[in-house]
C-alpha cells in the first residue's frame, strides 16, 4: 500500500473543512439557544400573569377575611339580642305562672285584688 504524501494545501483543506464543521455546529446550536430564549420568555411571561393573578386572588382573599368578621360580629350581636329575649320571655313565663299563684292565695285568703 502506497502512503500518500501530507500537503501544506491539504493540511490547509483539512483544517478549513473542520472550521467549516464547527461552524456549522455552532449555528445550530445558537439557532437552538434562540428558540430556548424565545421559550424562556414566554415563560416569563406566563409567570408575569399568574403572580399577577395570585395578587388578585390575595385581595380578595384579604377582603373575605374583613367580611367574615364583620358577619361573626353581627352573628354575635344577634346572639346577645336572643339571649336576651330568652330571658325576657322566661322572666314573662314565670311572672305571669307566679301571678296566677298569687290570685290563688287571694282568692282563698279573701283579699280583694287591685286592678291597674
Amino acid at each position: 500500500m502506497k502512503k500518500k504524501k501530507t500537503t501544506i494545501e491539504g493540511l490547509a483543506i483539512l483544517v478549513v473543512n473542520g472550521f467549516d464543521e464547527v461552524k456549522g455546529e455552532l449555528t445550530e446550536v445558537k439557532g437552538e439557544l434562540t428558540e430556548v430564549k424565545g421559550e424562556l420568555t414566554e415563560v416569563k411571561g406566563e409567570l408575569v400573569k399568574v403572580k399577577n393573578g395570585l395578587s388578585g386572588v390575595k385581595g380578595e382573599v384579604s377582603n373575605l377575611k374583613t367580611r367574615m368578621a364583620s358577619v361573626e360580629y353581627g352573628q354575635y350581636e344577634i346572639q346577645k339580642k336572643l339571649d336576651g329575649v330568652a330571658s325576657n320571655y322566661d322572666l314573662a313565663k314565670m311572672d305571669s305562672k307566679y301571678e296566677r299563684r298569687f290570685q290563688k292565695i287571694e282568692t282563698k285568703i279573701g283579699i280583694k285584688q287591685k286592678t291597674h
